[in-house]
């Protein structure tokens, strides 16, 4: 698939100011019309997912799927009219929160278990179930190896720089200039759909150029679901997102990270009204499908 390209700096500060423009004010409004239509058909009740310690912030998924679901979120513990709870800190490794336990006891909490999503911890959890990991020694390592930091969500990957977590360079190149990953969607035990998103081969780290929904069963073999599932089962993800890549040199498929508060969803999408419309109506079938018990 092509996509429209620009290089240097400029076109990346064209990309940048393309995505995010007027992202604060379409998402701050919660009170969207589809919100407000289903409040008043419900006798002005709404139900109620349980976000903690953190509530969603306007960026984050759950935030998006609330506002045109018709749901309310809140962070009080003592809340009484709670449908749906969940662990929720926008950070790599999370502390043990006693008061969410204790909440755990009597309540079924999601991602209650998933405290770390560092590179180094979930590349080993990928190698426990894989059988084959991206980690590197850099020392001895003889193909391109790409620098990362252990934080999650940093996006500062640089080829051959000292430090930091090392990984191999995945060939996932789709022509056109361009390479492929993925974002796959976890809800619970089922992967509903994923995005396959473009970047350009001059900016591979950070911008991306183009995104399109995609069916599981296209890109990923039954095989690879059953170990995707269990992987986050490992690590504590019952509802998350997945960035991996396909390498056109070995087949094998690779989870680069794991994320337990998921952003989105991305520019090309965003900001495309027909594009945006079907991925919020999947995303939130699945949220009431396969989360709300």
């Amino acid at each position: 698939m092509a996509h429209q390209k620009k290089k240097g700096v400029l076109g990346r500060l064209h990309g940048r100011f393309k995505e995010w423009r007027f992202w604060y004010l379409r998402s701050r409004c919660f009170c969207s019309p589809n919100f407000l239509g289903i409040f008043f058909k419900n006798k002005c009740r709404c139900k109620t997912l349980l976000c903690y310690p953190d509530k969603p912030k306007s960026y984050h998924v759950l935030y998006e799927i609330c506002k045109h679901i018709g749901w309310r979120m809140t962070n009080d513990l003592s809340d009484e009219c709670v449908n749906l709870a969940i662990h929720f800190r926008d950070t790599t490794v999370r502390d043990t929160n006693s008061s969410l336990h204790t909440y755990s006891e009597n309540h079924e909490v999601l991602n209650l278990h998933s405290t770390d999503i560092s590179k180094r911890h979930i590349d080993e959890v990928f190698g426990e179930v894989f059988g084959y990991a991206m980690s590197v020694d850099p020392e001895t390592y003889k193909g391109t190896c790409v620098r990362k930091s252990d934080t999650n969500a940093v996006h500062d990957g640089a080829i051959r720089e000292e430090g930091y977590v090392y990984q191999k360079l995945v060939n996932s190149y789709c022509g056109n200039d361009q390479v492929m990953d993925m974002r796959i969607h976890i809800f619970r035990d089922t992967i509903p759909f994923l995005l396959k998103r473009y970047k350009n081969t001059n900016d591979i780290f950070h911008m991306t150029v183009g995104a399109e929904i995609a069916e599981t069963d296209e890109l990923l073999s039954k095989d690879e679901q059953e170990k995707i599932l269990m992987y986050c089962k490992k690590l504590g993800i019952d509802y998350g997102e997945l960035d991996a890549l396909r390498d056109n040199d070995d087949g094998n498929l690779y989870i680069v990270d794991a994320n337990n508060t998921p952003a989105g969803p991305i520019g090309p999408i965003f900001f495309n009204k027909k594009k945006y419309k079907v991925w919020i109506e999947r995303i939130s079938k699945a949220f009431e499908v396969y989360l709300v018990k």
